[in-house]
């Protein structure tokens, strides 16, 4: 089993927020993994990112379910430090990622994460990640 891996923006929100049998496999899935002692990494753009329609609409709950899952004790928040940064440009001038996609990918390759979950295809083109649609 993959130890460790870095879950993009897109699937945290699944996992929060996505009804249906989407919304379920992904959280049984992350849920296994964390009960099978599997790390989770995410990046500290992440929290941003979950965050903001919550608390534009005044959803407070959601908001509070958000804090709960940043809080995991097998999560692993990823900052952006400079040698994140300095990596993300890289990916920036080799590939067509957008600055957001390209904190991700950094951070992932930071963390040496097994997979990078994500829904968006664009991630396909980063060599240096094992992606994984979902």
């Amino acid at each position: 089993m993959n130890k460790n891996w870095f879950i993009d923006a897109c699937v945290i929100i699944y996992f929060m927020e996505a009804n249906g049998d989407k919304g379920e496999i992904l959280r049984n899935r992350i849920s296994t993994h964390l009960q099978k002692d599997g790390i989770i990494s995410v990046s500290r753009l992440s929290c941003l990112e979950c965050r903001v329609l919550p608390l534009r609409r005044g959803d407070s709950v959601l908001v509070a379910r958000y804090s709960q899952f940043f809080a995991l004790p097998h999560l692993r928040i990823i900052e952006l430090t400079p040698e994140v940064i300095e990596v993300a440009t890289e990916l920036r001038v080799r590939y067509p990622l957008r600055t957001p996609d390209a904190l991700q990918a950094a951070c992932s390759l930071q963390v040496k994460a097994d997979k990078f979950l994500t829904g968006d295809k664009q991630f396909k083109s980063v060599q240096e990640l094992s992606v994984e649609l979902v």
